[in-house]
């Protein structure tokens, strides 16, 4: 067994507690630092593999449903930069979409505002997102809430796998665009967004309304929600 020791050894190794234990020392530095960065490559995650069911839900067959998603940037009524989804610039609802869910009664697409990007989803479907966009010479890291997708194309490179691809819940999208599958398994409001901050406080995301009918069997407001309104009430205005 050989040990190297930059700048020589500690006192003690030498003919000491060291040497009897480890065996022989050597004193010269085995690589520099500069020459092991050399050799480490960069992770490419196009090259991950799952585990567990290294196959996407439904293999090479269609998806259920295709969500398609084209981001773009320009500006809104007030000359700011705005990035938009299909158009719409992504805004903080009034009101939570939970809230309109359960409240509301929202069940359909069109009945949350345009500027909810809101997108209805049913259950236990088969879902592909294809997102693509402008290059603007920027990688999106678009990142899925309430669930881990199969990478079927790669926002990074050509070519889809539907034999074990990889499987996150963030990809970096190019202008060529990516195909990202999950199953609607999960009931709730999904926000899929990129995640430059700046960008989506700009707009760049849109919310996945998946199963508001399982959503309402799910979820069941108590006493404990009523009193969070007064806890909220009595904050700062600059923390509400």
């Amino acid at each position: 067994m050989l040990c190297s020791f930059q700048g020589g050894p500690p006192a003690a190794t030498q003919g000491g507690l060291l040497d009897s234990v480890l065996g022989p020392v050597s004193l010269a530095p085995v690589s520099t630092p500069a020459e092991e960065a050399g050799k480490a490559g960069k992770l490419d995650t196009r090259d991950l593999v799952p585990l567990i069911n290294p196959a996407p839900p439904g293999g090479n067959n269609p998806p259920d449903i295709v969500v398609d998603l084209e981001y773009s940037r320009g500006v809104n009524g007030t000359d700011s930069v705005a990035w938009m989804v299909n158009g719409i610039q992504f805004l903080p609802p009034n009101v939570p979409t939970l809230l309109q869910i359960l409240a509301g009664n929202a069940t359909v697409t069109e009945d949350f505002a345009r500027n909810d990007n809101t997108i209805v989803l049913p259950r236990g479907k088969i879902v592909d997102i294809h997102i693509h966009g402008g290059n603007n010479a920027v990688l999106h890291p678009f990142h899925l809430h309430g669930h881990a997708f199969s990478v079927i194309r790669s926002g990074l490179r050509g070519g889809e796998n539907y034999v074990n691809p990889p499987r996150r819940d963030v990809e970096a999208v190019g202008g060529h665009g990516a195909i990202l599958r999950f199953v609607t398994d999960n009931p709730g409001p999904w926000i899929f967004h990129c995640h430059i901050d700046w960008h989506l406080d700009a707009g760049l995301a849109v919310v996945f309304a998946e199963d508001p009918e399982g959503i309402r069997d799910r979820v069941q407001p108590n006493q404990n929600w009523d009193e969070l309104c007064p806890i909220y009430e009595a904050l700062l205005p600059e923390l509400q």
